[in-house]
C-alpha cells in the first residue's frame, strides 16, 4: 500500500534497522545484537489479564462520568455561581487543562520512578478528592479547586491505565484490552447523563438542602473508590519491573497472570521474552524529541482537533429546538453510540482481516467523522432537523470511537519502546488535553462570533485531514509483540502499489 506504514517481525539472521527507534551511541550495530527470545503467551491467562485490566481502567469511568455530568449539570452550576461565559466555558474545560498537567507532572514522575501501579493508586485518591471537593465547593475560586484535582487525577489516570494494559496484555489482545481504556471513559459518559438526568429529576438531595447537581457530581467519586477497594489485587507491570532490574518480582507478576497449568519453564520463558534487565531511564528530551516519541504527541494531539469532545459538552447548546427531555434523550443517543463504537472497536481491534483491524477502523473512523460534521454544518441551524442532528451528532461520535478514539491511546503506546513509554506517552497525553481543553474553550466563543454550522465545517475539513494524516503514517501491529516491535521489528514504509 503506497505511503502506509508497516511493523514486521524479522528473523533472528536476518537484523534491520528500525527508523523509529532511537539510536544510542553506545549501542552495539544491528549486525552484532543478540536476537531477542521468541515470546511464548500460552502460558498467560486471557481471563485474568481481563480482569486485571478492566480493575486498570476504572478511573476513566469517573473521567466519563465527569463529561457526562457536567453537560446536563451546567446551566444549574452557572446560575449559583454567577458565571460569565468565559467562566461557564473554563469551567468545562479546565478539567483538560488540569489534566494536561497531572499527565505531564504527576503520571511522568511517577510511572517511571515508583511503577505503573503506585501511578493509578495516586489517581484514584485525586479524582477521589477532586468529585468531593466539586460537590461542596462554595465559590468559584472552590469549583476551579476541584476541578484541579480531578484534572490532575484524569491525566494521571489516563497515561497509567493506557501503559499498564498495553504491558500486561499479550499481543494477540493488546488492541483489545487497551481500547478498554475509552470502552471505560463512554460507559462513565452514558451513566453521567443518565445520573444526572434522574438526579434532578426525582430532586435528590433536596431534602437535605443539597443541590442535585451537588449530588450528581459528587458522585463521580465511586469508581475511583471501586478501585481502591479491589486494588490489591493488581500486580506491578512485569516490563516495568524488568526495567528497573527486578527480575524475581517481575516474575511473581507473570505467576499472576498466568493459567493455572502453566509451568515454571513457561514463566521463564516469558520473562526471558522481555528482554534484559538493565535499570535504565530516558530523558525528557529523548522520550519528546525521538521520532517515535514526535510521533506519539502528534497523535494524541490530531486525535483532539476534530472537536469531538467538544460535542459530547455542549450538545444541549448546540442541539437547535426540542424539550429538556427531548435533548437529555439526544444525549443520550449520543453517547450511547460512543458506546457501542468503543465495544465493537474491542472486539475487532486484534483482528489479522485486511477491513477491519485497528489501522484499517481508525482511517475509515475518521472519514466516518468526517461525513457527520459534514451533515452537522449543512443542518445545524435548522429547528425542524433535530432527529437528522442528532442522527448525525451519533454517527459523528460512533465513527470516531470505532477508530482514532480508542486506537490513539494503542498506537501511542506501541509505537514507544519501554524505556521512553512513560514520558512519550505522558507528553501526549499532555498535548491531547491540552488540545481538547482549547477546542472546548474556544467552541462558544466562536459559534457566537460566527455560527455553529461554521464551526462544525471547520472541524469536518480537519477530520478529512487527519484521515489522510492516519493512512499515510500508521504501522499496522496487529499480533507483533512490543518486544518484537522495539527489538527484532522494523518499521518500515510499505511497498507502493502496482
Amino acid at each position: 500500500m503506497h505511503g502506509s506504514v508497516e511493523i514486521m517481525a524479522t528473523k533472528p539472521d536476518e537484523p534491520q534497522h528500525n527508523p523509529l527507534r532511537s539510536q544510542d551511541s553506545t549501542a552495539s550495530s544491528d549486525d552484532e545484537r543478540a536476537p531477542l527470545a521468541e515470546p511464548t503467551e500460552d502460558w498467560q491467562s486471557s481471563r485474568k489479564t481481563f480482569g486485571v485490566a478492566l480493575l486498570a481502567v476504572l478511573n476513566q469511568i469517573a473521567f466519563g462520568y465527569d463529561v457526562g455530568a457536567v453537560s446536563q449539570c451546567l446551566q444549574p452550576i452557572e446560575r449559583t455561581f454567577r458565571l460569565t461565559q468565559l467562566q461557564t466555558g473554563f469551567v468545562t474545560s479546565a478539567l483538560n487543562y488540569f489534566a494536561a498537567a497531572g499527565a505531564l507532572m504527576v503520571s511522568g514522575a511517577l510511572l517511571d520512578r515508583y511503577g505503573r501501579r503506585k501511578a493509578l493508586i495516586a489517581a484514584a485518591w485525586l479524582l477521589i478528592a477532586g468529585g468531593i471537593a466539586v460537590a461542596a465547593a462554595n465559590s468559584f475560586e472552590a469549583l476551579v479547586i476541584g476541578r484541579l484535582l480531578q484534572g490532575l487525577g484524569v491525566g494521571c489516570s489516563w497515561s497509567a491505565s493506557g501503559i499498564y494494559v498495553t504491558e500486561i496484555a499479550p499481543s494477540k489482545l493488546r488492541g483489545s484490552l487497551v481500547a478498554l481504556v475509552d470502552v471505560a471513559i463512554n460507559l462513565g459518559i452514558i451513566v453521567g447523563y443518565c445520573a444526572a438526568f434522574l438526579v434532578d429529576a426525582t430532586q435528590l438531595g433536596r431534602s437535605f438542602s443539597i443541590a442535585p447537581w451537588r449530588v450528581s457530581m459528587g458522585l463521580s467519586a465511586l469508581p475511583s473508590l471501586v478501585f481502591m477497594l479491589f486494588v490489591i489485587s493488581l500486580p506491578e507491570s512485569p516490563r516495568w519491573l524488568i526495567k528497573r532490574s527486578r527480575p524475581i518480582a517481575a516474575k511473581r507478576s507473570l505467576q499472576r497472570l498466568a493459567r493455572s497449568e502453566a509451568s515454571d519453564a513457561d514463566i521463564d520463558a516469558a520473562l526471558a521474552s522481555l528482554g534484559e534487565t538493565v535499570d535504565e531511564t530516558s530523558s525528557w528530551t529523548e522520550a519528546t524529541l525521538s521520532p517515535e516519541g514526535g510521533y506519539a504527541a502528534l497523535l494524541g494531539v490530531v486525535q483532539q482537533l476534530t472537536g469531538t469532545e467538544a460535542i459530547l459538552y455542549f450538545a444541549p447548546t448546540v442541539l437547535p429546538g426540542g424539550s429538556k427531555r427531548d435533548k437529555f434523550l439526544g444525549n443520550v443517543g449520543v453517547g450511547s453510540a460512543k458506546f457501542i463504537g468503543e465495544l465493537l472497536a474491542s472486539y475487532m481491534a486484534d483482528s489479522e482481516t485486511a477491513l477491519l483491524g485497528r489501522r484499517t477502523l481508525t482511517i475509515g473512523g475518521s472519514f466516518g467523522v468526517c461525513v457527520g460534521l459534514a451533515i452537522f454544518a449543512k443542518f445545524s441551524e435548522d429547528n425542524s432537523a433535530l432527529p437528522l442532528l442528532a442522527a448525525a451528532l451519533s454517527w459523528t461520535m460512533f465513527t470516531f470511537s470505532l477508530g482514532p478514539g480508542p486506537f490513539s491511546i494503542v498506537f501511542v503506546n506501541e509505537v514507544v519502546p519501554t524505556r521512553l513509554r512513560a514520558k512519550s506517552s505522558a507528553w501526549s497525553c499532555f498535548l491531547n488535553r491540552i488540545t481538547s481543553a482549547s477546542v472546548a474553550l474556544s467552541f462558544l466563543p466562536l459559534s457566537t462570533a460566527y455560527s455553529a454550522s461554521s464551526v462544525f465545517a471547520l472541524y469536518a475539513c480537519v477530520a478529512f485531514g487527519a484521515t489522510v494524516f492516519y493512512a499515510k503514517t500508521l504501522p499496522n501491529t496487529v499480533g507483533v509483540s512490543l518486544e518484537q516491535l522495539h527489538g527484532e521489528g522494523r518499521v518500515d514504509a510499505g511497498p507502493a502499489s502496482p
